[in-house]
């Protein structure tokens, strides 16, 4: 696994050492382990290699060969199956190799065929073309900018903006980023907050010549879905366990030690549930880091919600043997002092302030005991604990199941305790109402994005067709099969991951998003989510044997980062002040409303009159303007 970065001059240009060294400056900020770096006429490629897996600290990156260049951040976790595909015994054999070997011989073909994290750029000198491309969940990225007759690639954006010509902010995606009132970043793959600079989307693959940029979707299992039909649950249950005990082992192949973000719910407790047996067979631990509330500020309020999951990690680390617990609390921190340090990690505004200060100290606390690889379950919810009541019985409904509508409107009602009827009415009034596709500005909800810069970049209609598309899915399993491939989140979720990797040494992986996993999930029927009076039944129902009684039958559900408005309350005077300067300072933002956030921020005695979202709001909203600033100094 390796941090790249490089040019490619399309007219044959030579490049010299020192525009090379220039890239590379930008990432002594990360951990990186070794650095490689090639400079050969008109091709400059630069590889900052991370040690995550026993053959990395083999790996010879760049490889140049037969007018071919090849750069790659890489970790396969199929190995055995790509090696037998190519007839190589050498289990030595390098991830970097193996993907080149495979892309060598197969071309754009051999992207279906890889499972794992990577990003890599391929440049055939002889026909003067380069392919980029990453893997189909979008672990891991590569931004790329076209300035003239040369292409820049790297990890990282810093890079790619002090080229020949410099570039400036994007404001459609700042608009938009404040546009959506709720925590998703980007409505769009490819777009990235500075001007002329762009990422390679999930399971894309992008191929450049001097003339031409040509791209391609190569991985989408939500199009032309072919359903399952098994006879019997068991041949359901069989598949899944066999799939994702699989990916959970194949991402811990590591000889360093393995830690997991643990919490008291299923997706994270399903990965620890294979992950801490298959290392005890090993004669080794696994070492947890869990989110916690501040001693003092906040505990559990016995309600749906649990806010601090300290009993039931515990509980799960008895019951395995070999899980060693750290809880997270991070005195005296909170989410608004800790941005700026989050904005140069993240090099763009981000929304999950809530998660992201507990994630990187975790990631940094593993590394410091020893870990290279860290688990988490983040994507679960899409895939291996999904379970959505309110859209089965809205699909028994269209299938006119009636009889069997009734049965399990009786099941449910015996296991949550609602009323049947009014569950039933509120199935008629779903089914009897149009989804519209609704482009105005209302959608706006209470975002302090300035109007004239929603109209001025068109953010409504992007929005539109997002949210349509969602609500769609809310109520029509097929709709949300497709939903499930969302290259938006695989892009969120895998630009904080890689980020956050480079900023602190450590690999995150999902086995939650594994490719197989999420091809699995999508073709299976809606009645293996959800039946006989149990939800999120892959996890809770499949996988009950393996996990932890207490996990299992818990009707509660966690809340990470429970204490993040206790945290700025405390603080409330010196950070209302610190908000309002800025705001009051930055009045001609183009993007921002600073007046509309200052009226409100003026009626409020402290943070505790307004809602946890409402901290977080500002706190994004802030960080745009801090952002713009930090940018347009630069120019």
């Amino acid at each position: 696994m390796s941090a790249i970065w490089g040019i490619i001059d399309f007219d044959k240009k030579i490049i010299t050492e020192d525009e090379g060294h220039r890239m590379r400056k930008s990432f002594d900020r990360c951990i990186i382990d070794r650095y490689e770096e090639s400079c050969q006429d008109n091709v400059y490629m630069g590889c900052g290699i991370q040690y995550f897996t026993p053959e990395a600290k083999n790996e010879t990156l760049p490889i140049i060969e037969d007018g071919v260049y090849f750069d790659a951040d890489v970790v396969i976790d199929n190995r055995e199956e790509l090696m037998t595909k190519l007839s190589i015994s050498d289990k030595s054999i390098t991830d970097g190799r193996l993907l080149y070997e495979m892309y060598k011989r197969y071309g754009k073909d051999s992207l279906d065929m890889m499972r794992g994290a990577y990003a890599f750029v391929y440049y055939d000198s002889k026909n003067g073309q380069a392919d980029v491309a990453i893997d189909c969940t979008g672990e891991r990225v590569v931004y790329y900018k076209r300035d003239g007759s040369r292409l820049y690639y790297s990890s990282l954006i810093e890079p790619l903006r002090d080229t020949e010509t410099k570039s400036d902010i994007n404001g459609e995606w700042l608009t938009d980023f404040l546009s959506m009132d709720h925590l998703y970043m980007v409505c769009e793959t490819e777009n990235t907050p500075i001007s002329n600079v762009f990422r390679i989307a999930p399971a894309q693959v992008v191929t450049f010549t001097k003339k031409s940029i040509d791209k391609k979707t190569y991985w989408n299992p939500g199009k032309n879905i072919k359903v399952k039909d098994y006879k019997t649950d068991e041949e359901y249950k069989r598949e899944f366990l066999d799939i994702f005990t699989d990916a959970v082992k194949c991402m811990i192949r590591s000889e360093d030690e393995i830690s997991v973000m643990l919490s008291g719910g299923l997706d994270s407790t399903a990965v620890v549930s294979v992950a801490a047996p298959y290392l005890k067979e090993q004669g080794r631990r696994i070492h947890s880091y869990t989110s916690v509330p501040e001693k003092g500020l906040k505990s559990n309020d016995g309600g749906y919600n649990i806010n601090d999951e300290t009993e039931y990690v515990k509980s799960t680390a008895k019951y395995f043997g070999n899980i060693d617990t750290t809880f997270v609390d991070m005195p005296g921190m909170n989410a608004w002092d800790y941005r700026s340090d989050e904005l140069r990690k993240m090099e763009m505004p981000y929304k999950s302030v809530q998660n992201l200060l507990w994630i990187c100290e975790s990631m940094r606390q593993a590394y410091s005991n020893g870990s290279r690889v860290v688990l988490n379950g983040s994507f679960g919810n899409t895939t291996i604990s999904f379970g959505d009541l309110t859209l089965y019985m809205n699909q028994l409904y269209k299938e006119h199941r009636y009889i069997k509508l009734l049965k399990e409107l009786t099941a449910f009602q015996s296991t949550f305790g609602y009323s049947r009827k009014y569950a039933l009415k509120q199935i008629i009034k779903d089914n009897k109402k149009e989804i519209v596709l609704n482009e105005s500005e209302d959608m706006l909800g209470h975002s302090y994005v300035r109007i004239e810069a929603v109209r001025k970049y068109g953010s409504c209609k992007r929005l539109g067709q997002m949210t349509y598309n969602m609500e769609k899915s809310f109520v029509n399993m097929d709709e949300y099969r497709k939903s499930m491939i969302d290259y938006k989140a695989f892009r969120q979720i895998g630009e904080t991951g890689m980020k956050h990797s480079l900023a602190t040494g450590v690999l995150l992986r999902d086995p939650t998003r594994d490719k197989r996993v999420v091809e699995f999930c999508v073709s299976l029927p809606i009645s293996q989510y959800v039946k006989n009076g149990e939800d999120r039944r892959l996890a809770s129902v499949y996988m009950r044997d393996i996990m932890p009684p207490k996990v299992i039958k818990s009707t509660q559900k966690g809340k990470q980062s429970a204490d993040l408005k206790e945290r700025c309350v405390r603080e409330s005077d010196r950070i209302i002040k610190e908000w309002l300067e800025i705001y009051r300072a930055n009045m001609n933002n183009e993007f921002v409303d600073c007046a509309k956030a200052i009226s409100e921020l003026e009626n409020i005695q402290t943070l505790n009159d307004i809602r946890e979202y409402d901290i977080v709001r500002h706190i994004y909203t802030l960080s745009v303007i801090e952002y713009v600033n930090n940018i347009r100094r630069t120019l």
